[in-house]
C-alpha cells in the first residue's frame, strides 16, 4: 500500500506523525488582449504568468503558509494582480490589469502539502513507537552505530509533500517507491533516497539538539522483502 493522499496522510494512525503542513495558493485566469497574446513563452521569477491559452493567462500565485481554505479571495487576485506588475510591466500594461477588478477576476485556490524542508516524502514507513524505542540511543549519541534493520512497517510506503514542484519530483519519487517495492535497483543516489525517507523526521526529533541533526541516518532500503 502506498500513502500518497497529500496532507491527509497526517490522519492516518500510521503515518500520523507525519509533519506536514499546508500553504495554501491561489492563481488567477486574466484575460489575454490582442497584445498580451504575443507572448509565448512562460514567464518565471517571485511569481509566473503562462501564454494565453483559451484566450486567458494564467498567473499566480500567492502563499498563505499554514492555510487551507479553497475559498477564492479578491485580496489575493489583487495580489496576483500586483506581482505580475513587478515581474512584466510590460505584460500588465498589455492587459490592462491596473483597471481591472479583482472581485470580477475569474480565479481558483488550492492547497499545497509541504514538509518542514520542503523535501518530500517518499519511502517504506516504520512503526513510529517501536522506532523511537529501538532508536533511544539517537538522545544522547547521534553519531551511534545500530546494527539490524528499523521496524519497517511490511508493504507500507508513502510519497507526499511535494509542495509546488510535483510535477516535476512526484514522477521520479513514485518510481523510487516502485523500485523499493520490487527490490529493483534505486533511480536515485542513495543519499538523495536518505534525504527522502520518512523516518529522517523522527531521527531529526530524537537529535533535534544537536548543530547538525542531519548527519545522523536511517538507511531507507529494508533488506528483506517488502
Amino acid at each position: 500500500m502506498v500513502v500518497a493522499n497529500g496532507l491527509d496522510a497526517a490522519c492516518l494512525a500510521r503515518t500520523a506523525w507525519f509533519p506536514l503542513k499546508p500553504i495554501r495558493g491561489q492563481i488567477a485566469s486574466v484575460p489575454a488582449t490582442a497584445a498580451s497574446a504575443a507572448l509565448r513563452t512562460v514567464l518565471c521569477g517571485e511569481s509566473y504568468a503562462a501564454p494565453a491559452r483559451d484566450g486567458f493567462h494564467c498567473i499566480g500565485a500567492t502563499f498563505g503558509i499554514g492555510e487551507a481554505s479553497t475559498q477564492v479571495r479578491a485580496g489575493e487576485t489583487a495580489e496576483n494582480l500586483a506581482m505580475l506588475r513587478s515581474l512584466a510591466p510590460a505584460l500588465h500594461d498589455a492587459l490592462g490589469a491596473a483597471s481591472l477588478d479583482p472581485a470580477a477576476v475569474a480565479a481558483r485556490a488550492g492547497v499545497r502539502c509541504v514538509t518542514p524542508d520542503y523535501l518530500p516524502i517518499s519511502g517504506p514507513i516504520v512503526d513510529e513507537a517501536r522506532f523511537r524505542t529501538a532508536f533511544a540511543a539517537l538522545r544522547s549519541d547521534a553519531k551511534y552505530r545500530f546494527d539490524g534493520d528499523a521496524p519497517w512497517l511490511p508493504g507500507l510506503y508513502a510519497t507526499t509533500g511535494h509542495g509546488s514542484r510535483g510535477l516535476v519530483t512526484a514522477p521520479v519519487c513514485a518510481e523510487l517507491v516502485a523500485s523499493l517495492v520490487a527490490g529493483e535497483p534505486l533511480p536515485l543516489p542513495r543519499s538523495v533516497v536518505q534525504a527522502l525517507a520518512p523516518a529522517r523526521f523522527l531521527v531529526r526529533s530524537m537529535v533535534r539538539h544537536r548543530a547538525d541533526p542531519g548527519e545522523a541516518r536511517v538507511d531507507p532500503q529494508p533488506s528483506g522483502p517488502g
